[in-house]
């Protein structure tokens, strides 16, 4: 997503519950417990990447 698209969805996710912790990538938010997940969302170079427990996207190599 473009940052003219990403910063009110991301805005829109934070007011409605989702926390920033830039952990582990700088930009992750991340939402409540959802059954087994704790998704995550972070944005990076116009790309969301969405996970289901943040600790996830150490695993995405373009973002290492």
């Amino acid at each position: 997503m473009d940052p003219a698209t990403w910063g009110p969805m991301r805005a829109d996710l934070v007011a409605n519950g989702y926390v920033e912790t830039n952990t582990p990538i700088t930009g992750t938010i991340q939402g409540a417990l959802s059954g087994d997940a704790i998704p995550a969302l972070v944005n990076v170079n116009g790309v969301t990447y969405y996970v289901g427990y943040s600790g996830l996207l150490s695993s995405v190599l373009v973002l290492q």
